[in-house]
């Protein structure tokens, strides 16, 4: 399932990802960039509006329809 993401709020999730896990900040691929980007793949797999969006693995959804 995805959840389209507004840019802006893409780009604040990346920024408190980095700052919250400083720790892993020593880790060559551990950076602001490889969270946008993995949040724009899946904009464009789930043809976000915004081209960023969250990705999530879903057993059982409920869609409110009716």
């Amino acid at each position: 399932m995805f959840v389209s993401v507004p840019e802006e709020l893409a780009r604040e999730k990346a920024d408190l990802i980095v700052g919250t896990f400083e720790t892993q900040t020593v880790k060559h691929w551990f950076d602001r960039e490889l969270f946008l980007g993995l949040m724009r793949v899946r904009g464009m797999e789930g043809r976000s509006p915004s081209g960023y969006a969250e990705a999530f693995t879903c057993r059982k959804l409920a869609l409110g329809i009716g």
